[in-house]
C-alpha cells in the first residue's frame, strides 16, 4: 500500500476515535450527561418531596397556631364574662357586708343576694374550661354566695313566723363575709390570668 494512502487511513482513524470520544453513544462524555441527568432529577424529585412536606408542616403548625389563638380568645371572653358579673356584684357585697356586720339583732335582707338563675349556673359549662386554680375559686365564690342567699330567706322566714331568726342570721352573715374576703382575690386572679384590665373599682379600702 502507498505510504500517502496509509496515512489517510490512520488520519481517518484518529477522527473517528476524537469523534467516538466526544460525540458516540458510548463516549465518556455521553456517559457523564446520563449520570448528570439522572442525578438532576432525583435532586429535584428530593427538591420536590422536600417542598411538599416543608409546606405540609408549615400548614399544620399555622392551623394548630390558629386553633391555639382561638382557643385562648375563648377562654379570655369566658373569663370575661365571669368577671364582670363578679364586679357586678362588689357594691351590693359590700354594703350588705357592712350592715349584717354592724347590726346586732336579725337583719332582714330584702334585695336578692344571688339568683338561683345567676349567671353562674347557667354558665357553669364554658367556667369549666378555665385553669383549674381559677375554676376552684369562682366555685367557692359563689358557692358562698349562694348560701348567704339560702339563709337570707330562711332569716326573712323565721322573722316573719316570729321565730328565732339568730342561727339563719349567723350563717347568711358568714357567707357574705367569705364572699367579700374571696371576691378581691379571684378578681386579681382573672386579671392576672386572662389579661383582664377594667376601671370597675367600687371597694372602699
Amino acid at each position: 500500500m502507498a505510504p500517502a494512502k496509509e496515512e489517510e487511513i490512520k488520519d481517518n482513524k484518529k477522527k473517528l476515535t476524537v469523534w467516538d470520544r466526544h460525540f458516540g453513544k458510548e463516549s465518556r462524555l455521553v456517559k457523564y450527561e446520563k449520570s448528570l441527568t439522572i442525578f438532576i432529577l432525583i435532586a429535584g424529585m428530593i427538591v420536590a418531596i422536600a417542598a411538599s412536606y416543608i409546606g405540609a408542616s408549615e400548614q399544620a403548625r399555622l392551623a394548630n397556631s390558629y386553633e391555639i389563638q382561638k382557643d385562648e380568645a375563648e377562654l379570655k371572653n369566658i373569663a370575661n364574662t365571669v368577671y364582670l358579673d363578679i364586679r357586678l356584684h362588689e357594691y351590693a357585697l359590700r354594703n350588705l357586708n357592712e350592715s349584717l356586720s354592724t347590726s346586732k339583732n336579725s337583719l332582714r335582707v330584702y334585695g336578692i343576694i344571688y339568683p338561683d338563675n345567676g349567671l353562674y349556673y347557667s354558665f357553669r359549662p364554658e367556667i369549666a374550661r378555665l385553669k383549674p386554680s381559677v375554676v376552684k375559686n369562682i366555685t367557692v365564690f359563689y358557692t358562698d354566695m349562694t348560701y348567704a342567699e339560702i339563709f337570707r330567706r330562711e332569716t326573712n322566714t323565721a322573722i316573719d313566723e316570729n321565730r328565732d331568726a339568730s342561727y339563719a342570721y349567723q350563717q347568711e352573715i358568714w357567707g357574705v363575709q367569705n364572699a367579700w374576703v374571696e371576691e378581691p382575690l379571684l378578681v386579681k386572679e382573672l386579671e392576672d390570668s386572662y389579661n383582664i384590665s377594667y376601671n370597675l373599682s367600687t371597694r372602699y379600702q
